[in-house]
């Protein structure tokens, strides 16, 4: 690793006893932020999904900013972690015992917040800045799934979750009460 982190010191299983799990940095553009997802490893076929935590300052003396064990992301997705230097998603790996989504988890690091947009699969597709949020771009397209290519992702008509509220915001998201903000 780049950034002077010890990985084995964060919340996560025991390094110790499962040896075969991966870390990876994204740094932000200014180079002043990480986002790392740590101890990633397959659990499914294809599967792997890590634990995330977020880090200011040089790598040689990061400070942390957001380690949250509750919240899983998919370790090896290809989309666009940090959209600027302040806001970072990725595709966050959500089970409820039944049943797996793969929605997109927006953090706004200069609000302490954190937001899900539902999407069944947000592996397939990375999300470009557009006026007012983003928008939503399909780099594969699974005819499975409904079609989300150039959808609008406002990020006023988004609910927004403090980085506290990490439960209720999965809570929130299966019971379908994400629509727009109050």
């Amino acid at each position: 690793m780049n950034w002077n982190i010890e990985v084995k010191k964060l919340p996560g299983p025991d390094r110790k006893k499962w040896l075969y799990l991966d870390d990876r940095e994204h740094v932000s553009p200014d180079g002043k932020r990480l986002a790392l997802i740590y101890s990633i490893a397959e659990i499914s076929m294809g599967w792997d999904i890590g634990q995330l935590a977020l880090f200011e300052g040089s790598p040689q003396d990061p400070k942390p900013l957001f380690i949250e064990p509750e919240l899983r992301v998919m370790g090896y997705c290809q989309n666009m972690p940090w959209l600027d230097n302040s806001t970072c998603v990725f595709s966050a790996y959500m089970w409820d015992g039944k049943k797996t989504q793969i929605p997109f988890l927006i953090l706004d690091i200069e609000n302490k917040s954190f937001a899900f947009y539902p999407i069944m699969n947000s592996c397939m597709s990375t999300l470009s800045t557009a006026t007012d949020g983003w928008t939503i771009k399909e780099t594969t397209r699974d005819e499975r799934f409904q079609c989300h290519h150039n959808e609008p992702v406002r990020k006023h008509e988004i609910k927004w979750y403090s980085w506290l509220e990490v439960s209720q915001g999965k809570n929130d998201y299966w019971a379908g009460r994400l629509g727009t903000a109050t």
